[in-house]
């Protein structure tokens, strides 16, 4: 029997290579990075023989008859290419194509279904455009994202988006190179997501989706989800000196370390070292060390290996929020501390490998095993001597974990003569295994009081997902499905009890655009996602694992005129119920079920060839639902938020951008009885090239205004007061801050 078969494959396949006149295969690489291009068109000009370039940049034209022809290659962010080939019959043409980089405008983009914005380098990282500080400060590249530090520039940012308050990312899913940042039962919060092991100069892009629209992301992916990659390949070596005031300085470096023979092999690295002071009375001695090595190997002529290593440590001291009441007292100044023993130290190691195989007709399977090691020690005090009129408050949150992982993922693309179909695959796992996270009480860091939470934890996450996307003349509809398995696991070391609990959890994807002309296509997204609770919640609770989110969105892409790019959209997002573990407390915070109903527009023009404005304005209204009306606020949500700015370049490459940054009073609690206060920046940046050198002069808060950034309603006694109070409890902004960077490139 088994000969039978292997006889009538061979004659299936020997038909197959009969059938088939000729091959054109090829690899698409950018001339300068060597990179490898994804998403390319590739045709034959007058021809029906069209494909699109995978993952590794390859390309696959099958049984094309003998004959002379033009093959094409376009794609957005580089210069259309043109080959003459002759063919004959059987043979197999195996290009290397190069293709020039340059900069797209805003009068060369057409909008076609589903037009990809990131593609089109929207979402491409310019460092001379905005100040950045951190790689936290990269996520406000997503319209309407607002981000607020309050301990000091080591700790995670809280998040702000979409009538979110998403605290430290449990409403926003962050991945970097494929790898998740978001961690879930951190000994702080859930999702707690720190993304300062990035070095901003080593990010490519950013991919922003809002809402839950996408099947290949699952937890958190609420409000929407970022991900960040990193370059593959550098054109030059750079060197970057960094002095600003409030002595901060700073190093980088970006490096091609090794050069092997084949171009699509290469070795990088990066380096950066921080010391910051900070504009505290108290010194913040923030010392930040970040480190990246890249490898990237082509393994014939099929499969691209990419390894990766990125390490990183934190240490730094922290003023804290400080109690309005003490500033109007003047007891201190809004730059001073109530406990300046806050602060903490953190760590974190990620070692990734992936393979992208392409496949003889064509798609790609990717796959990836990733691991991190991760270290935090958190000292914070927000009550002062509320419980403790001795000792004080101060809190400490620790944890060690590791996370290990794999992304395995099939991708296609197919053009007919009338459809174009996407489809894409996947299975996704990840363990989260904490042997120890705790929150104990302890007085000026290094005296320990007493225990309040020790677990040692382990929760799985196993999920599958599929999405298929087919465009028919000027309609492009996208259909996936996606299910989660998540598993948790609770020692509590305190109690002497474990706790086990799982559930499951099916997330259907269903969006449509239709193209009504190269001016203008309208979308409908639906969709739903999921954030999962913390492990010591479900175990609190055993129920409300994983409460779902149910979104949609109603808008339309526009270019009314040739140098103008308009996006805007009515959308809303339902969620089950907001459950907290408050990692402060070690206790559960109810929250029940929500609505957000909001209105998102992004302005884009240019002002003749070198000026372009860009402006979003983001409304949203948040209420929990089933309750009164005095009782429905969700504290911290902020209604709007706007950012925008305008960029002049000359013809040598210099340029200068002002930007602002706003964000609207909030409730602070449920009831409206007391807001947050609102604030609005400005910004600048001055970049001037010069041969090899290039110079960047940094502004934030150039009007100096005294604003508060994160601000909590806090109940906290101060020392010798006789009861607690309540009241907002702030960190304050930075003031006007001026940093000046020399780079070198070689």
């Amino acid at each position: 029997m088994k000969k039978y078969i292997l006889i009538l494959l061979s004659n299936l396949f020997c038909h197959q290579l009969m059938a088939h006149n000729a091959q054109i295969k090829g690899v698409l690489v950018d001339d300068q990075t060597k990179s490898n291009i994804e998403g390319a068109i590739i045709e034959l000009v007058n021809t029906n023989f069209k494909t699109i370039s995978n993952a590794n940049g390859a390309f696959v034209l099958s049984d094309v008859p003998k004959g002379d022809f033009t093959l094409r290659i376009s794609v957005a962010g580089y210069s259309e290419l043109t080959r003459k080939l002759s063919l004959a019959e059987y043979t197999t043409s195996n290009l290397q194509l190069n293709l020039t980089p340059r900069k797209i405008s805003l009068q060369e983009v057409v909008i076609r279904p589903k037009t990809d914005l990131t593609r089109l380098g929207i979402n491409k990282i310019n460092l001379s455009k905005s100040p950045i500080n951190s790689a936290q400060d990269l996520l406000r590249v997503a319209p309407g994202l607002v981000i607020a530090q309050h301990a000091g520039g080591g700790k995670a940012e809280q998040i702000f988006l979409r009538g979110f308050d998403c605290d430290h990312g449990t409403d926003i899913a962050l991945q970097v190179d494929g790898m998740p940042v978001n961690m879930v039962s951190h000994a702080h919060g859930q999702g707690y997501a720190d993304l300062h092991f990035v070095i901003p100069e080593m990010v490519d892009y950013v991919d922003v989706n809002k809402g839950p629209y996408k099947a290949s992301v699952g937890n958190f992916a609420t409000a929407g989800s970022i991900q960040m990659q990193t370059k593959n390949s550098l054109a030059n070596n750079s060197i970057n000196i960094e002095k600003g005031m409030y002595n901060n300085n700073r190093v980088v470096a970006l490096g091609n370390l090794f050069k092997f023979k084949n171009v699509n092999t290469n070795l990088i690295g990066a380096f950066a070292y921080q010391y910051y002071g900070g504009y505290f009375e108290s010194p913040m001695n923030l010392n930040q060390f970040n480190a990246q090595l890249k490898y990237r190997a082509q393994l014939g002529s099929l499969h691209l290996f990419t390894a990766q290593a990125i390490g990183f440590t934190n240490k730094w001291n922290a003023s804290g929020q400080i109690p309005i009441r003490a500033e109007e007292s003047k007891s201190i100044t809004r730059f001073g501390a109530i406990d300046s023993a806050e602060g903490g130290n953190t760590s974190r190691l990620n070692i990734s490998t992936s393979l992208v195989s392409s496949l003889n007709k064509g798609g790609s399977i990717q796959q990836q095993l990733f691991f991190n090691q991760y270290e935090f020690n958190l000292y914070s005090n927000f009550t002062f001597f509320k419980n403790d009129t001795v000792n004080g408050d101060m809190i400490q949150q620790k944890e060690k974990r590791s996370i290990i992982g794999y992304n395995g993922a099939y991708k296609c693309n197919r053009i007919y003569n009338k459809f174009t179909v996407s489809s894409q695959a996947g299975i996704q796992l990840r363990s989260d295994i904490i042997p120890h996270t705790e929150l104990s009480n302890v007085k000026q860091r290094y005296t320990f009081i007493k225990p309040i939470s020790r677990s040692a934890i382990q929760e799985n996450n196993l999920s599958a997902y599929a999405q298929k996307s087919i465009q028919y003349k000027n309609w492009n509809i996208e259909g996936g499905l996606r299910y989660d398995v998540l598993g948790f696991n609770v020692n509590d070391l305190l109690n002497k009890q474990t706790i086990q609990n799982y559930q499951g959890v099916w997330s259907p994807k269903l969006n449509v655009y239709y193209t009504l002309s190269p001016k203008l296509q309208l979308y409908v997204l639906n969709g739903k996602g999921f954030h999962s609770n913390d492990a010591r919640l479900v175990a609190t609770t055993h129920k409300e694992i994983l409460p779902a989110a149910f979104g949609i969105d109603i808008g339309f892409i526009s270019k009314p005129t040739p140098k103008t790019l308009v996006q805007a959209s009515i959308w809303q997002l339902n969620l089950e119920q907001e459950f907290v573990y408050v990692g402060d407390e070690a206790v559960v915070e109810a929250g029940g079920a929500t609505r957000r109903v909001g209105l998102d527009i992004s302005l884009k023009q240019n002002i003749g060839k070198r000026i372009s404005l860009d402006a979003d304005f983001n409304y949203a209204h948040a209420r929990i639902k089933d309750v009164p009306e005095s009782e429905s606020r969700i504290a911290l949500a902020p209604p709007f938020t706007t950012t925008g700015g305008i960029q002049y370049t000359t013809l040598k490459g210099a340029s200068a951008s002002v930007r602002y940054r706003a964000i609207s009073n909030r409730p602070a609690n449920e009831f409206n009885s007391i807001h947050a206060e609102g604030f609005a920046l400005l910004d600048a940046v001055l970049f001037y090239p010069y041969k090899k050198f290039s110079f960047n002069l940094i502004g934030e808060n150039l009007l100096n205004s005294k604003w508060k950034e994160a601000q909590f309603e806090t109940e906290s006694r101060l020392k010798g007061e006789a009861a607690p109070l309540t009241e907002v409890h702030y960190t304050s902004g930075t003031p006007i801050n001026l940093r000046l960077k020399v780079g070198y490139s070689f």
